[in-house]
């Protein structure tokens, strides 16, 4: 299982390292007031990680610096639960990068940064954990008026719809961007091993042209034969069809032997 998690972790941080990637999906999954407050043309990604020590299991996150409208710094926190089961424990790691970020700004003398704190969740149960951190306390409204509160915005992979052969109306919040569509799509599937939502991406790789672009073909195909319980032959043959009789399998067999050598991808 820890194996599995390290492919989520790789593939989510190589996605999301593409400054395109960061900024299609912010405009698509923040509100929409949150978006009109953000200037897009300031977004600068933060390598530095700050998961805490016991939580590097089951998270990875992403701090993206920008700047309001109002040019004030604002950070974007955004923390990806890289298993199937969602943890209780995100509100904490949510909060611990909040007051590192908030104490360091005050050692400096400066004001205190927003924060706007986004979960990306693709697990299969639904997600029950409270939006708002004092929802997590049982006691009364007289109470929770004075207990600390913050609110995170949800990404839920669960509630993204995606279209099919059937004619079911898909998601169109990211679909001028098929780089980060087909992320979305895969780490949504990862629990569903379902062959429509891989037939509507290899039809949108065909009609966009995107599927010319055979080094992230190989990467994405390389995820799906890492996580998803689908016959590789099977998979071959859909991508043969759209890249017209050409087998890309034994390159991506060929990739997969050289990472393992190096230590980039584990034994599944």
């Amino acid at each position: 299982m820890g194996e599995i998690k390290n492919v989520h972790d790789k593939f989510f941080k190589e996605l999301f390292s593409q400054r395109e990637n960061v900024k299609d999906f912010l405009k698509g999954a923040l509100p929409a007031g949150i978006v009109k407050e953000i200037n897009f043309d300031k977004i600068k990604l933060e390598n530095t990680e700050y998961i805490d020590k016991e939580y590097k299991s089951d998270f990875s996150d992403l701090v993206v610096k920008t700047k309001l409208k109002n040019k004030k710094a604002a950070d974007i926190y955004i923390l990806f639960e890289h298993k199937s089961y969602r943890d209780r424990k995100v509100i904490l790691q949510l909060l611990s990068y909040m007051l590192k970020m908030w104490k360091q700004d005050m050692d400096n003398k400066h004001d205190l940064r927003i924060i706007i704190p986004l979960v990306f969740y693709h697990g299969r149960k639904k997600w029950d954990i409270p939006l708002c951190f004092k929802d997590n306390f049982e006691c009364s409204e007289s109470l929770k008026e004075y207990l600390l509160d913050y609110r995170y915005i949800l990404f839920d992979t669960n509630a993204f719809e995606i279209g099919n052969e059937i004619g079911n109306e898909s998601d169109k919040r990211f679909i001028e961007n098929v780089n980060l569509l087909t992320g979305i799509v895969l780490m949504k599937n990862v629990y569903y091993n379902n062959y429509s939502n891989l037939r509507y991406i290899f039809n949108l790789w065909a009609k966009t042209g995107f599927i010319k672009e055979r080094e992230l073909i190989v990467f994405f195909t390389r995820y799906i034969v890492e996580t998803e319980d689908i016959d590789a032959g099977e998979i071959g043959k859909l991508l043969a069809e759209k890249l017209k009789g050409e087998d890309i399998m034994p390159t991506l067999a060929q990739r997969r032997l050289k990472g393992r050598r190096e230590g980039f991808y584990p034994e599944c």
